[in-house]
């Protein structure tokens, strides 16, 4: 049977295209990173996958503006971090974001790392916010009510979700918000 090459990109709900393959920046140092987006995007990558908690949004940034692309032409994924843990994560300065009022805040955060104006895609890195003291009390049905405002506001296109477990997934499609008409039909699930 002959293999089959995998696509070029994915259609999301919202109608747009994710390119299927894009270059990851995670553990990637800042000093090196804008190099290798530039190099990435001069040799055919179209899709940058970062996170606020890589340390390294500007970087990335950098390397899209060092690789002459116009924006439409790239597509930007970041992530909004969770954990507010000096323990585990001492050089995040304590980012974390779940809190409804620290959402938009957050995604400006990125977007001014970035330089940019939109991201094509926004993903709750993790469900649940925690600290030093542990899970916090911010149901990430609310975060995710925060980042639908986020797309409603055009600084967002699409929104989703990384590293949730299949249960939680499944408690996602039954509730209520989250596939219903209006819920800014720009969702995307990428479960890890």
């Amino acid at each position: 049977m002959p293999v089959k090459e995998p696509p070029s990109y994915v259609t999301l709900p919202s109608g747009d295209r994710m390119p299927s393959l894009g270059l990851g920046c995670w553990q990637s140092p800042p000093s090196e990173l804008s190099s290798a987006v530039n190099h990435a995007l001069k040799s055919g990558y179209r899709h940058i996958d970062g996170a606020t908690i890589y340390g390294n949004e500007q970087a990335i940034g950098e390397g899209i503006r060092q690789s002459g692309m116009t924006r439409e032409d790239v597509w930007v994924t970041t992530k909004l971090w969770n954990c507010r843990s000096s323990f585990l994560f001492p050089f995040t300065d304590k980012i974390a974001d779940h809190r409804p009022e620290d959402v938009l805040p957050a995604l400006k955060r990125s977007l001014g790392n970035l330089g940019l104006e939109y991201l094509d895609l926004w993903l709750m890195h993790y469900p649940a916010a925690t600290s030093d003291q542990g899970v916090l009390d911010i149901p990430y049905t609310e975060t995710w009510k925060a980042m639908e405002e986020c797309v409603k506001l055009g600084l967002v296109r699409n929104i989703g979700i990384s590293s949730m477990f299949s249960l939680i997934l499944l408690y996602i499609f039954i509730e209520d918000r989250f596939f219903k008409e209006g819920s800014g039909n720009s969702t995307c699930i990428l479960p890890d």
